[in-house]
C-alpha cells in the first residue's frame, strides 16, 4: 500500500517536469520558426529586389560588346567632320596581341580571368573588406568582363541618370554594381574568353586623347608601333596606365608612369607570368627612350572642337559616342574651322619664334552656337594637352566694357557721353595709387575716351560706385550669369575692373560674354551641337540657356561705345577691325606678369596675355595670343615688337571677314528704350533716366587724338602759376574769390574785377591831372594857380587909374 502510494506520489511529481520541458521545447520552436520565417521574408525580400534591380537593367545584347559601330560628327551643312570609332580606334584580334600583354592585364586587372564564369567572389569579397578596412573605394574587385560591361552600358546609365540631375547615392551605386553583375554572368554565357579580352582591349581608353581608344592607338601614340611589336616594359605599361591616364601619362607624369609601370612587373612577377631576369631586366629599361609621341591626331583641324561635341553628346544623352553609334549634328563652319586652327598654328601669320602661342573661338551670337576653335600649338589631340581656347587666362582691360561700362548705363544712368576723371587714387585700397598702362593720368575724359583708350582708373572708379549702389554679391551673380566658372565669381573683388586680381577666362566664355551684346543683353549658353541621335533609339535636342544679362539699352549703349573704339580714329590695335563692309566693335587686352614671372627671368612688368574681342550684329570672336609652358620656363614672354605685330587682332579681323564675306551683317538697331540726352550733345541714355541731370548736362568731347587733352595739359601747367586763368583749373573758384575780395580794395589790379574799366579810366584821368600839376581828390582834378612875376622898372596902373595916350604936337 506505501509502494503504490510511492508510486502515485512519484508519478504525480514527474508532471510537472515534463510541462517545463514541452514549454522549452515550444519556445525554441516559435524561436526556430521565427528565425526560419525572417530568413525566408528576407530571402523572398532580396529575391524580389534583386528581381527588381535586374528588370531594370540595360537590354542585353552582345553585339554592343564589339568596339566597331562608329559615331559620325557633321558639320553645319551636313557634312560628316569625324566618324568616332573608325577613325580614332583601329580594332585588333586576339592573334595580335602578345602574350606579355595578355599577363600583363592578368596580373594587374584579373588574375582568375580564364577560370571565373564573369563574377570572381572570392576577390570581390577581399576588395570589399580592404575597402572597408582602409576607409576607401581604392579596390573595386571588378573583373575584365565586369569592366566590359560597365564601358558598354553602366556607365552610360550613370551618366544618363546625373543628366537627368539625378545624385548617385551609395545605394544606386550598388544597384548598378548588381546589374553589372548580372550583366557580366549573361555576357559569359554569350561571348568566349578570348572574345571577351578583345573587345575589352578594343574598347578602353588608354589616355591617349579623348577619343583613341584601344590597345592598337594607344601602342601608336605611346610608341610608335604597333600592339603585335610591344615589349614586355611597353605591355605592362599600357596594363598600368589605364587605371588613370591623366595622371599616369609619361608625357606630363613621367616618373608617376615609371612607378606604375614597375608595379604591374611586380605583379607579373608575384603570379609567375615572368622570371626574376624578365622583371629586373623590364625594370631596369628607360621608358622615356621608348616613347614615341605620335603626331596622327595632331593633323586633325576638327580634333579640338570634336572633342567639346562628344563631351556635350555624353552629359546630354548619358552615353558615350565612342561605344554608341549615334549621329551627332553641330554648328560648326568647316571653313571657319580650317581657318580657325590654321591660324592657332602659326600658318597664316608668321608667329615670332617657336613658343609664341594663340587660342581662339567663334560664336554665333543669336543661338550661341561654337561654330569655330582654334586650340593652339600646344594641342596634340590628347586630353591632357593644352588647348588654347579653352584653357582660363587673365582677360586684362577686355573684362571693362562687359563688367562694370555697360552695368553704369542700367544701374548708375550713365550717358554714353558721361565725362569719367583719369585721376590718381588707391582704388585698389593696396597703398599706392592704381597706374594707367602708359603711367599718366589724363583728367577728365569722355566716357568712349576711357573706355577706347584703356584707362585703368575710371574703369575701377566706375566698378567701386556700382559696388557702392549694388553690393559685391550682386557682380557674383551677374558673373555667373555672364557664364564665368563659380569659383572665379565667387572671388570677384575690384581687382576684376581691370580683369586681374583672380579674374580668369577662356576664350569660349570671353566671347561668349561678348556675344550678349550684340543679342539685346541675352547671353545664350555657348555649345557645339544642335542634336543627336542614336541609332535605333532616341532623337535628342540640345536647348541652350538664355539669360538677359543686361538690359537691351544697355547693351545697344555699349555697342555704340565699342563702335568708336574700332572706328573712331583711336590710335589702339582694335583699328585693325575697322571695315567699310560692315559694322564691327571690339575691345582688347593685356596682362603683365607681375611677381610671377620672377622664377622664370620674366621682369614684373612684362607682358603675359594680348586678347582681341571683335563683334559684328551676327558672330563674336575672342583671340588670345601669349607663349607655351616651354616658352614660359625658357623666359619667353611678349615684347613690344610681339606686341607691336598686333596678331590677337589680325586674327580676329580674319575671322569676321571670312564669316561675313557671304552675308554681310545688319546695323545693330537703337530699341525704344535708348533716346538722345536732353542736352543734345550726342549722347544716348535710357528713357528712364531722360529727366535727370546726367540727361541735361553736356558731356566731354570725344578726344581720340588726344590733341585736346594736350592743351588741357599745357593749361594746367600755366593754372600752377595762376589758377585764375582758365575755369578748368584746379583750384580756380578759390582763387577767384581771393581775386574779387582783393579787387574790392583795388578794381585796377585785374581786368576781371567789377569796375575794372571805370577804375582804370579815372586812374588815367589823374595820373594827367597830376602831370598837369593838378590836385586828384575824390575823382576831381583841382588845376594849379597862375601867378605874374614883378617886372623891374616899371609900374603897372591900378585898375581904377586912367591912362592918357601922348598927343601929337
Amino acid at each position: 500500500m506505501r509502494n503504490k502510494l510511492k508510486k502515485q506520489q512519484n508519478g504525480s511529481g514527474d508532471a510537472p517536469a515534463k510541462k517545463k520541458k514541452r514549454q522549452r521545447l515550444d519556445i525554441w520552436n516559435k524561436l526556430a520558426i521565427a528565425v526560419l520565417t525572417v530568413v525566408l521574408v528576407g530571402c523572398v525580400s532580396v529575391f524580389t529586389l534583386l528581381v527588381n534591380v535586374i528588370s531594370e537593367a540595360p537590354n542585353f545584347n552582345p553585339e554592343q560588346l564589339v568596339a566597331g559601330t562608329s559615331s559620325r560628327v557633321y558639320d553645319k551643312d551636313g557634312n560628316i567632320i569625324a566618324e568616332l570609332g573608325s577613325e580614332h580606334r583601329d580594332n585588333i584580334k586576339y592573334e595580335d596581341i602578345p602574350q606579355d600583354l595578355i599577363d600583363a592585364f592578368l596580373a594587374i586587372e584579373d588574375s582568375r580571368f580564364f577560370q571565373h564564369n564573369g563574377f570572381d567572389l572570392p576577390r570581390f569579397l577581399s576588395s570589399a573588406l580592404n575597402n572597408l578596412a582602409s576607409g576607401s573605394l581604392s579596390q573595386g574587385g571588378s573583373t575584365l568582363t565586369m569592366q566590359l560591361v560597365d564601358n558598354t552600358w553602366i556607365a552610360n546609365a550613370k551618366a544618363q541618370a546625373t543628366q537627368n540631375g539625378e545624385s548617385l547615392s551609395a545605394i544606386d551605386n550598388i544597384k548598378y554594381k548588381i546589374q553589372e553583375i548580372y550583366l557580366s554572368l549573361l555576357t559569359e554565357q554569350s561571348v568566349g574568353k578570348k572574345d571577351i579580352l578583345v573587345n575589352y582591349l578594343n574598347m578602353i581608353w588608354f589616355g591617349s586623347d579623348g577619343g583613341t581608344r584601344g590597345v592598337q592607338n594607344a601602342a601608336l601614340y605611346y610608341f610608335g608601333k604597333d600592339v603585335n611589336e610591344l615589349n614586355l616594359s611597353e605591355c605592362a605599361f599600357l596594363a598600368g596606365v589605364i587605371n588613370a591616364p591623366a595622371s599616369y601619362s609619361p608625357y606630363y607624369n613621367y616618373d608617376l608612369a615609371m612607378t606604375r609601370r614597375n608595379q604591374t612587373l611586380q605583379l607579373m612577377l608575384q603570379h609567375g607570368y615572368i622570371s626574376e631576369e624578365e622583371y629586373n631586366l623590364a625594370t631596369s629599361t628607360n621608358l622615356a627612350f621608348q616613347l614615341e609621341e605620335s603626331e596622327s591626331f595632331t593633323e586633325d583641324p576638327y580634333q579640338s572642337i570634336v572633342e567639346m561635341a562628344v563631351q556635350e553628346t555624353r552629359e546630354l544623352t548619358g552615353m558615350d559616342p565612342y561605344t554608341t553609334a549615334m549621329d551627332i549634328y553641330t554648328g560648326i563652319d568647316s571653313e571657319a574651322q580650317q581657318l580657325a586652327y590654321d591660324i592657332s598654328n602659326g600658318e597664316v601669320y608668321a608667329f615670332p619664334d617657336q613658343y609664341f602661342n594663340a587660342g581662339l573661338t567663334l560664336i554665333n551670337n543669336s543661338n550661341g552656337e561654337i561654330i569655330a576653335m582654334g586650340p593652339g600649338r600646344e594641342y596634340t589631340g590628347d586630353s591632357t594637352s593644352r588647348n588654347a581656347a579653352t584653357e582660363p587666362q587673365q582677360p586684362g582691360s577686355a573684362m571693362k566694357p562687359i563688367l562694370e561700362y555697360v552695368n553704369t548705363f542700367d544701374i548708375l544712368g550713365w550717358s554714353t557721353t558721361h565725362t569719367v576723371d583719369d585721376k590718381a587714387d588707391d582704388y585698389f585700397h593696396i597703398g599706392r595709387d592704381l597706374q594707367n598702362s602708359d603711367g599718366q593720368y589724363m583728367g577728365k575724359m569722355s566716357l568712349a575716351d576711357a573706355v577706347s583708350l584703356s584707362r585703368n582708373t575710371t574703369a575701377a572708379a566706375a566698378l567701386q560706385d556700382l559696388i557702392d549702389s549694388q553690393g559685391s554679391s550682386y557682380f557674383v551673380q551677374y558673373l555667373k550669369d555672364m557664364g564665368f566658372n563659380d569659383d572665379v565669381a565667387e572671388a570677384f573683388d575690384i581687382q576684376y575692373s581691370i580683369g586681374g586680381g583672380n579674374m580668369r577666362c577662356s576664350t569660349v566664355q570671353l566671347a561668349n560674354a561678348y556675344s550678349a551684346l550684340a543679342n539685346g543683353g541675352v547671353r545664350v549658353d555657348a555649345h557645339v551641337i544642335r542634336s543627336v541621335e542614336v541609332r535605333g533609339g532616341d532623337t535628342y535636342e540640345y536647348n541652350a540657356d538664355e539669360t538677359q544679362v543686361v538690359s537691351e539699352g544697355a547693351a545697344y549703349m555699349m555697342s555704340s561705345i565699342l563702335y568708336k573704339t574700332v572706328n573712331g580714329g583711336y590710335p589702339m590695335y582694335t583699328s585693325t577691325l575697322a571695315t567699310n563692309a560692315y559694322s564691327v566693335f571690339g575691345k582688347t587686352g593685356t596682362t603683365d606678369w607681375g611677381d610671377s614671372g620672377a622664377q622664370y627671368g620674366i621682369p614684373k612688368t612684362a607682358m603675359k596675355d594680348e586678347w582681341t574681342v571683335g563683334y559684328t550684329s551676327d558672330y563674336t570672336v575672342a583671340v588670345w595670343t601669349g607663349y607655351t609652358s616651354t616658352g614660359i620656363e625658357n623666359g619667353y614672354y611678349i615684347t613690344l615688337q610681339v606686341l607691336y605685330q598686333n596678331f590677337a587682332s589680325q586674327a580676329a579681323d580674319a575671322m569676321l571677314d571670312l564669316v561675313s564675306a557671304n552675308s554681310t551683317p545688319a546695323d545693330l538697331v537703337q530699341p525704344s528704350s535708348v533716346v538722345s540726352k536732353a542736352s543734345r550733345d550726342g549722347g544716348l541714355i535710357l528713357s528712364q533716366y531722360y529727366n535727370t541731370e546726367e540727361s541735361r548736362s553736356e558731356g566731354q568731347e570725344d578726344d581720340p587724338n588726344s590733341k585736346q587733352r594736350q592743351e588741357r595739359m599745357e593749361l594746367q601747367k600755366k593754372c600752377k602759376d595762376d589758377p585764375t586763368i582758365d575755369e578748368d583749373c584746379d583750384g580756380y573758384e578759390e582763387a577767384m574769390e581771393e581775386l574779387q575780395n582783393r579787387c574790392s580794395a583795388d578794381p585796377t589790379i585785374d581786368e576781371r574785377c567789377d569796375g575794372y574799366e571805370e577804375a582804370m579810366q579815372q586812374r588815367q584821368q589823374q595820373q594827367a591831372c597830376e602831370a598837369s600839376g593838378g590836385t586828384w581828390a575824390n575823382g576831381v582834378c583841382t588845376p594849379a594857380t597862375t601867378t605874374v612875376p614883378d617886372n623891374p622898372g616899371s609900374s603897372q596902373p591900378d585898375d581904377d587909374e586912367t591912362t592918357t595916350a601922348p598927343s601929337n604936337g
